[in-house]
């Protein structure tokens, strides 16, 4: 922590007294004020005088407050409800996602990424700096690797053969 020489008493005083609360009481507020102290003295953003950083700490102590109702009333609304089919969808995307990340080395994954993204074999082989027919064939390797980890198709496109 960079601490400015010209930081004044007052502010490592009403720092003081908010570590002494914090020492006495379990409220994490009082933990969130002197973390919001201490970055407004290792940012040079002190105030001039008590009154104002008073009302500073004040202000951010309400709008932690705010956000931890907001992040309270998200949490109920999306953590509580039943999973649905759509959820259900995703979470068993994201698995399978998962799963083929983990079957494939890092330059795999990317090249691989790459072409799920849209990109033309031509883009893909100059970016890995490989010629085309390399990233064609890395790319059907990889596929036949992971037909295993195939999840079944949910809403297969016009052109699937399942």
């Amino acid at each position: 922590m960079k601490i400015n020489k010209e930081t004044p008493s007052w502010a490592w005083d009403y720092y003081q007294a908010y570590q002494t609360k914090a020492s006495k009481s379990s409220d994490e507020s009082n933990e969130e004020v002197l973390n919001f102290i201490i970055r407004l003295i290792g940012n040079d953003q002190l105030p001039l005088d008590e009154a104002e950083l008073d009302r500073m700490v004040h202000n951010h102590l309400a709008s932690h407050r705010q956000k931890l109702r907001r992040r309270a009333s998200l949490y109920e609304k999306y953590a509580t409800e039943p999973a649905t089919a759509d959820t259900v969808e995703t979470a068993t995307l994201r698995e399978t996602i998962e799963a083929i990340h983990i079957a494939l080395t890092g330059a795999q994954w990317v090249v691989l990424s790459e072409v799920a993204a849209g990109k033309s074999y031509k883009d893909v082989s100059g970016t890995a700096s490989v010629p085309i027919g390399t990233v064609k064939s890395l790319v059907s390797r990889m596929r036949a690797k992971l037909r295993h980890l195939r999840a079944p198709v949910i809403n297969p496109g016009p052109h699937s053969n399942n």
